[in-house]
């Protein structure tokens, strides 16, 4: 009679298996994505307190005699420039400034969200042989200026001040300064407006006075900013030949160029 061997359960069976064997897991190498260097990554992230902060409130502004369409936040403005707009445009049924051109009013409202001066253009810097002098005709300089005359206008001493130190910036980077826009600047400005005086001092302690005497549009005058020359080298006398004595924009460019009547002072 033959004997009949009892099957173990699968449980039991898996049960003996895993107690007498081991095994082995092989570790799996992965493969390893090399990470850009920190230069290359560009950072797109902040806090979110730092977000712009916009109102809901827009005004459409009708700038230039084409009377194009400029929107911009309400709250970006100062309180002293939407008193000015609204007292221009008072009793009109939309805003309206005809008398402003439209490619800086863009500036403005380019500088309003971050701050920048997109016043560079392509082909702004031209070389002009006037005699046995080379003149250089930059429309930089003039389009710096119109920001400037238009941050007055419009009672926003924060825009003018940024054109002057814009002006200031491209001196020193450009190593050379202004030397077409005084009729220009001086027929939109009075008596101690401070864009005079930087341009007059510009001719004093950058071109030491000899432009006024060179072939280009400065030398024509106006008869008052030639006057303002002259006085302003008397004044200075023989400090702007001396490399110890810096230019006043390079002491106090603060102090000394900024309108601070309705805005608070610069920080240090």
């Amino acid at each position: 009679m033959g004997v009949v061997k009892k099957r173990q359960p699968r449980s039991a069976k898996k049960q003996h298996h895993d107690e007498d064997t081991i095994v082995v897991t092989p570790k799996i190498k992965s493969k390893k994505h090399p990470i850009p260097p920190r230069t290359g990554i560009e950072k797109r992230r902040s806090l979110v307190s730092k977000a712009p902060q916009l109102a809901n409130h827009i005004l459409m502004i009708f700038v230039g005699q084409s009377a194009e369409l400029v929107t911009v936040h309400s709250n970006l403005l100062p309180d002293a420039t939407q008193a000015h707009i609204n007292q221009v445009c008072a009793g009109l049924p939309t805003y309206q400034l005809p008398g402003e051109d439209p490619e800086i009013f863009h500036i403005y409202r380019s500088w309003l969200y971050d701050k920048k001066l997109y016043t560079i253009a392509d082909g702004d810097r031209e070389l002009e042989r006037a005699g046995r002098m080379s003149v250089h005709k930059d429309g930089e300089w003039t389009r710096i200026a119109h920001c400037y005359l238009l941050g007055v206008t419009l009672k926003d001493e924060r825009f003018a001040n940024a054109a002057l130190s814009g002006m200031v910036e491209k001196t020193i980077a450009a190593d050379r300064y202004p030397t077409g826009i005084a009729s220009d600047v001086y027929a939109h400005t009075s008596s101690g407006d401070k864009l005079r005086k930087l341009i007059v001092d510009f001719h004093v302690w950058k071109g030491l006075g000899g432009w006024i005497k060179a072939p280009h549009d400065d030398s024509n005058g106006p008869v008052e900013f030639i006057r303002d020359v002259v006085t302003s080298m008397a004044d200075a006398g023989g400090h702007i030949y001396r490399e110890d004595c810096e230019a006043p924009w390079a002491q106090d460019l603060c102090g000394v160029y900024h309108l601070h009547e309705a805005s608070e002072k610069c920080k240090a």
